[in-house]
């Protein structure tokens, strides 16, 4: 699992190269295509390089894919939770019973 020598948190050129392909991929926000089938790396016209970081560390590719939708949503979250807090919070109080 780790490469022995290798601090934990040092990411390899394979992580490197799995990540960025899956972050380039969902960033492509206009064009939302599916994520990479594993069976699918080989027919993908890319370095054979790339082809066997992503076949080693494909998980790697999919958080890769999916950070910029958790980041945009928790965006999303935030920024309603933040506007819209002091009308939630002057209806649930006095459903609560509390008249402050």
């Amino acid at each position: 699992m780790f490469e022995p020598g290798v601090s934990w948190y040092v990411l390899n050129p394979s992580e490197i190269h799995a990540f960025g392909y899956g972050l380039l991929d969902g960033l492509k926000v206009w064009k939302r295509t599916p994520v990479i089938a594993y069976e699918d790396i080989d027919k993908l016209t890319i370095s054979p390089e790339w082809k066997v970081d992503l076949r080693t560390k494909y998980h790697y590719y999919y958080v890769g894919y999916e950070i910029p939708e958790m980041v945009s949503y928790v965006g999303v979250v935030i920024y309603l939770a933040v506007t819209n807090l002091p009308a939630l919070v002057g209806m649930a109080l006095p459903y609560f019973g509390l008249n402050i």
